[in-house]
């Protein structure tokens, strides 16, 4: 239940979720603004737009990402820094697999059933993802998730 977290978790999913986030982005854009040009991608996720019980306060932290994204695009973009956000579905990383493992094991086949490939994503196709809006192709996009 929600309610039985520690604030020592809360911390902790927001620690890695969103303040290191905030961090890596508070690090790298005053070169980028003294450039004049630069581009940021944080990796939110699905459970910013909709979740499953029990991934509490992960789906707050990537929440929280999303928002800090749509303003440091709003606040940079004029200076022609970009930032956004990709919010992939499940992909199968050792941290998945771990998860699945807890679950009952009708959990994979429910997850999969809701992703239209009726697949997980692989870390290779997050990260072509991710190459996209990093490249001078996508020159004109900002604050997208």
């Amino acid at each position: 239940m929600t309610l039985n977290r520690s604030e020592a978790e809360w911390d902790d999913v927001f620690a890695v979720d969103l303040k290191s986030a905030w961090l890596c982005c508070r690090a790298v854009l005053p070169d980028m603004l003294s450039a004049g040009r630069g581009s940021i991608v944080n990796i939110a996720s699905l459970h910013a737009d909709m979740t499953y019980p029990g991934m509490f306060p992960y789906a707050a932290a990537k929440s929280g990402l999303v928002g800090l994204t749509r303003s440091l695009a709003l606040e940079v973009g004029p200076r022609q820094v970009r930032v956004n956000a990709l919010s992939p579905g499940f992909t199968e990383t050792p941290l998945v697999s771990a998860w699945f493992e807890a679950q009952p094991p009708q959990k994979r086949a429910e997850v999969l059933a809701v992703h239209p490939m009726g697949r997980m994503g692989s870390p290779k196709e997050v990260a072509s993802c991710v190459a996209f809006p990093l490249s001078s192709e996508a020159s004109f996009v900002t604050r997208a998730n």
